[in-house]
């Protein structure tokens, strides 16, 4: 997937516009008559082509979001001087494991029922900020015999063979409820993924760009022996 051109014939652009780095790529393209596996990145300014990117192409996986450049911005090797713009949801998980200390949970391993009731891995947090650690300290104790993840490891990457150091845990109990009960029933976890609007960086002449990037995970991918996330 070619989003940029850095040098033509022997010829540094780094300090071109992006406007005519783009024309240059485009003509590339067109030029040597690139094919597959050589893809152009779609590009537009139009605010209603970029919405529809965000809300239909972000359904295949691998898709995040979109990325907005600055028409008139050189190239800075090493600095990030575009703008991301990811697709944004709103869903509920439970906690059913942590790594880290229990004081201070540093990722959360999230899990939903499936259709049986059966409670799967679904995903993992980013590393939580401290303030967000110590909220969700509060809510948490280590789970007892009967965790429906007992006997489960969870692999540190996708595809990787190394396994994550995981505490499992229930929700503390409150009044006469207990943990055990809370665990399955309760939204444990709000994960708030709002869209973002990109209209202001089109009022300053701003383009998009597609952005891939690989999944985390595959939810239609857990085992009772090894889960992937």
């Amino acid at each position: 997937m070619a989003f940029d051109v850095l040098q033509r014939d022997g010829v540094q652009l780094l300090t071109q516009p992006y406007s005519q780095r783009r024309a240059l790529l485009e003509d590339l393209f067109t030029t040597r008559a690139l094919t597959a596996p050589w893809t152009l990145c779609p590009m537009t300014t139009d605010l209603v082509t970029a919405r529809e990117w965000l809300e239909s192409w972000t359904d295949v996986s691998g898709v995040e979001g979109i990325v907005i450049k600055p028409l008139a911005s050189r190239y800075h090797p090493s600095y990030r001087g575009w703008t991301k713009i990811r697709r944004r949801d709103t869903t509920e998980a439970i906690i059913g494991a942590i790594t880290g200390p229990l004081a201070r949970p540093q990722l959360l391993v999230l899990g939903r029922h499936d259709q049986d009731g059966r409670l799967q891995a679904v995903g993992r947090t980013v590393p939580l900020r401290p303030d967000a650690a110590r909220q969700v300290a509060e809510h948490l104790v280590a789970a007892g015999p009967g965790h429906p993840w007992s006997g489960v490891t969870f692999a540190s990457a996708w595809g990787s063979g190394d396994v994550l150091d995981v505490t499992l845990v229930h929700l503390r109990p409150h009044g006469s409820k207990t943990a055990r009960s809370l665990l399955h029933p309760a939204v444990a976890l709000l994960v708030w993924l709002t869209p973002l609007t990109p209209e202001p960086y089109l009022a300053t002449g701003l383009l998009m760009t597609v952005l891939l990037a690989l999944s985390l995970y595959n939810a239609n991918r857990t085992s009772r022996r090894k889960t992937s996330l």
